[in-house]
C-alpha cells in the first residue's frame, strides 16, 4: 500500500469530507434531540426510517448500477453508454418514487384514522424525501464512477447537515423555538431540496463533454435484469440498518428509539473508514475488471481492507471506553442507555472492515445476486433475533441482533468471493495476483 496509486491519498480525502459530515450531522442531531426531547426525537428517527424502506423501490439498486456501469463506460470511453445509463436511470427513479409520494399523501388526507397521531402531521413532508433522496443517490453514483469519490458526497454530507443545521437554529431569530418532529422534518425536506439544486448543478460542471455530444446507448433488458439483483441486495442491506428502529418504534418506546439511534449515530464514527475505503475502491474494481486485470482487483481489495482497519479500530476502542460518558454529555439527559448499544455496535463495524470490501467485489464485477443471497439471509437472522431480543433488552437486544447479522452476511459474501472470483477480501489477504476463476 503506497501513495502512488491514490488509494490512500484518496480515501484520505473522503475521510476528512466524512469526518466533516459527521460533525456537522452531530451538530443537527444534538440541536434537534435537544430540541424535540428523547420521544419527540424518537418520532422523527421512526420517520426516517420508514422513509428509507418506501424510497426503496426508486433506489432499488440504481445508484450500484450507475456506479459500474459509469466506471466501466469511463475506462473504455463509451459516452454514449454512460449517457444512456444516466437517463434510463433518472427514468427509473421518478417513475418509482413518484407515485410512492402521491399514496404517501392521499394516505394523510383520506385515511387519517389509520394513523397514529403522533406520526399523522410529519407524514406528509416524509413523503417529499421519498422522491428528493434517490435522486441525490443517483448523483453519487454517477459522480463516483467518473471518479470524483470526495465530490460525491459533498452535497449531501456537507451542504445537506449545514442546511438542516441552520434552518433548525433559525426560528431563534424571531423569538420562536422548533420543537415538533414535524417541523424537523419540514426543515429536513427543505434542505434536501436545496443540497439537491447545488448537486445537481455541480454534476452539470463535472459531466464530460464527451458524453454532452455523445448518441445515448441503452441497454435496458441487462440493466433491468441486474437492477433486480442489485436491488434485492441494496433493499437487504437498508431494510437490515433500519429493523432495529422500526422494531423498537412498534414494541417498545419512543425514548428507546431516540437511545438506539444515538447509540447508531456515534456508532458510525467506527464505519467511517471502512465506508471511505469501500468508496474510493469501488470505481478501481469496476474498471480494473472491465481492463481484465485480476491482479489489480486483488492489490485493491487487500490494501483497502487493510486501510480500512487502520481507520476503524483504534476509533471503535474509543467509543467503547468514553461512550458512556460522551453520549449523554453531547446528546442529553435521557440518553445515558447509549453506551452499551454503542460499544456493541462498534464491535460490529470492526468487523465489517475486517472482512473486507466483498459486497463493492461482487456488485462491480456482475455477481450481484451473490449479495442479494447474502443479505436476505442476514436481514432474516437479524429479523428474527430483534424480535426475540428487543422485547426483554430494549435498545441492547436490537444492537446484538445487528451485530449477529452483520457477521453472519459479511461471513457468507467473504466465501462467495474466494469460491467465485478467487479473489480474497479479508484484511489478511495477499497483494500478489490471484487465480483467475471467471468462466
Amino acid at each position: 500500500m503506497n501513495l502512488k496509486d491514490g488509494l490512500v491519498r484518496g480515501a484520505s480525502a473522503t475521510m476528512v469530507v466524512q469526518v466533516a459530515s459527521i460533525g456537522l450531522s452531530w451538530g443537527s442531531a444534538v440541536i434537534l434531540a435537544r430540541l424535540l426531547g428523547v420521544a419527540g426525537y424518537g418520532t422523527y428517527a421512526f420517520l426516517i426510517s420508514l422513509v428509507t424502506i418506501l424510497r426503496l423501490p426508486a433506489t432499488f439498486g440504481a445508484a450500484g448500477l450507475l456506479l459500474r456501469e459509469v466506471s466501466a463506460a469511463r475506462a473504455k470511453e463509451n459516452w454514449g453508454r454512460m449517457k444512456g445509463v444516466s437517463a434510463w436511470t433518472l427514468r427509473f427513479s421518478l417513475i418509482t418514487s413518484v407515485p410512492v409520494m402521491a399514496a404517501m399523501a392521499i394516505a394523510v388526507f383520506l385515511f387519517p384514522q389509520y394513523i397514529p397521531d403522533k406520526l399523522e402531521p410529519a407524514l406528509i413532508w416524509a413523503a417529499g424525501l421519498v422522491v428528493l433522496l434517490p435522486l441525490a443517490a443517483l448523483r453519487g453514483g454517477v459522480l463516483r464512477g467518473l471518479g470524483k469519490v470526495v465530490w460525491s458526497h459533498f452535497p449531501e454530507q456537507i451542504v445537506r447537515p449545514v442546511l438542516l443545521l441552520l434552518f433548525a437554529l433559525a426560528p431563534f431569530l424571531w423569538g420562536s423555538v422548533l420543537s415538533k418532529p414535524e417541523e424537523a422534518m419540514a426543515i429536513n425536506v427543505l434542505a434536501t431540496g436545496v443540497c439537491w439544486l447545488i448537486g445537481t448543478a455541480m454534476l452539470w460542471t463535472i459531466w464530460p463533454k464527451q458524453a454532452r455530444e455523445a448518441t445515448p446507448e441503452y441497454d435496458g433488458a441487462r440493466w433491468r435484469k441486474s437492477l433486480l439483483s442489485l436491488g434485492l441486495g441494496n433493499a437487504m442491506y437498508l431494510l437490515d440498518g433500519e429493523v432495529a428502529v422500526l422494531a423498537l418504534g412498534l414494541v417498545s418506546t419512543q425514548a428507546d428509539v431516540g437511545v438506539f439511534k444515538a447509540a447508531s449515530q456515534f456508532a458510525v464514527l467506527a464505519g467511517l473508514g471502512y465506508a471511505v475505503v469501500v468508496a474510493n475502491v469501488s470505481p478501481r474494481i469496476a474498471a480494473d475488471w472491465a481492463r481484465d486485470d485480476v491482479a489489480a482487483v486483488q492489490k485493491t481489495v487487500t490494501d483497502g481492507s487493510r486501510l480500512a482497519m487502520v481507520y476503524c479500530t483504534p476509533i471503535a476502542l474509543g467509543l467503547a471506553v468514553l461512550g458512556g460518558w460522551g453520549v449523554p454529555f453531547v446528546m442529553g439527559p435521557g440518553f445515558e442507555g447509549a453506551w452499551a448499544p454503542l460499544a456493541i455496535l462498534a464491535a460490529g463495524h470492526v468487523i465489517n472492515a475486517a472482512f473486507g470490501s466483498s459486497t463493492a467485489v461482487l456488485t462491480m464485477t456482475h455477481h450481484e445476486k451473490s449479495n442479494a443471497v447474502a443479505f436476505a439471509i442476514g436481514l432474516v437472522i437479524n429479523v428474527g433475533l430483534t424480535l426475540l431480543l428487543t422485547p426483554p433488552f430494549g435498545a441492547v437486544g436490537a444492537a446484538v441482533a445487528v451485530v449477529c447479522s452483520i457477521t453472519l452476511r459479511n461471513l457468507i459474501l467473504w466465501i462467495y468471493v474466494r469460491r467465485q472470483l478467487g479473489i480474497e477480501t479479508g484484511f489478511w489477504g495477499p497483494s500478489a495476483p490471484p487465480i483467475d476463476v471467471r468462466d
